[in-house]
């Protein structure tokens, strides 16, 4: 099987690990396209680590940026591997009214179709920056039945930047939006939103406003938190719809800050606050199932409150 893929890819130079983990994720080609990859893959994309199959047959895999001379350039476009489906949000819209643009090779068809992210983002102040980036995580639905031969399952995500500067310290969140794409690769594509999650954020908030107080806290002064969240798929799952695992990890600094409240900051740090912790709160696991009373995903039981992180959902 390495062989017919290495063949298949002649046109690029791959090392065993990257071989190796391509023959893990290979999958049947579309029925109603050409077969191959078209797109080639952008020289400086790196393989994902966290490619994998889930026992039902959905696969997790690294969307590409097109090699610079397969496709005319679009900014921020990805492509799936071993398809021939590339995606990529209208820049135009973005603000108002996003789109999600679905190229199809070989068959001259572009197909726009109406995101949903009025949830990703908070009230609007005129310092606020934002912006829609798609992610390079994608699941490869396993084939539900024979309507599937026409076009493809797949949930892709896109990530909702926003940035806050404001007088002495800044704060920037980004929200990961799933959505599952039916009938990919024709005309009749629809996408909807099936998760909204918080994926990192940071922020700082000046804490010194004197000689005084810079000495009081050992010149440290911001205090700092910071979130960072992983998603992948949960490769036990055996259920034609995906199952999720989502990871949080949480730090401050200095090492207190999440564990008072703001009228109780003390008058001075020590050397021993100057570290940066994790919270043992906010760092945890949580699982997802898809629920069809809902047509989302959902937790298995409710997140901890830690809007001091930026975790608010919405």
């Amino acid at each position: 099987m390495a062989a017919n893929l290495i063949k298949a890819h002649r046109s690029h130079i791959y090392t065993k690990c990257a071989v190796a983990l391509a023959v893990a994720l290979a999958s049947a080609p579309l029925v109603a396209q050409p077969t191959g990859n078209p797109f080639g893959r952008h020289p400086s994309d790196p393989v994902s680590s966290f490619a994998m199959r889930d026992k039902a047959g959905n696969v997790q895999l690294r969307m590409v940026r097109p090699a610079s001379t397969a496709l005319a350039s679009i900014e921020g476009e990805r492509c799936m591997p071993k398809t021939t489906l590339c995606f990529s949000i209208n820049e135009a819209d973005e603000k108002d009214r996003p789109m999600l643009r679905i190229r199809v090779s070989g068959f001259g068809t572009d197909i726009s179709v109406p995101l949903d992210a009025s949830d990703a983002f908070g009230p609007n102040p005129s310092n606020n920056s934002r912006d829609l980036a798609l992610t390079p995580l994608a699941i490869r639905m396993a084939p539900a039945g024979a309507s599937d031969a026409q076009g493809e399952r797949m949930i892709i995500g896109i990530e909702a930047r926003e940035s806050l500067a404001y007088s002495g310290g800044a704060a920037h969140r980004t929200v990961l939006l799933l959505y599952q794409i039916d009938e990919a690769g024709t005309t009749d594509a629809v996408a909807r939103q099936v998760l909204s999650v918080p994926l990192n954020a940071e922020q700082a908030i000046r804490a010194c406003f004197s000689e005084k107080d810079e000495k009081a806290r050992n010149n440290a002064c911001l205090d700092e938190t910071s979130v960072e969240a992983m998603l992948v798929l949960d490769p036990d799952n055996s259920d034609i719809m995906p199952r999720l695992i989502y990871n949080v990890g949480t730090t401050s600094y200095p090492s207190d800050v999440p564990f008072r409240e703001y009228e109780h900051k003390p008058k001075a740090l020590t050397k021993a606050d100057l570290v940066r912790v994790r919270h043992p709160v906010c760092t945890y696991q949580r699982k997802l199932a898809w629920n069809p009373a809902t047509a989302r995903f959902e937790f298995d039981r409710p997140a901890p409150a830690c809007n001091v992180f930026g975790l608010a959902r919405r």
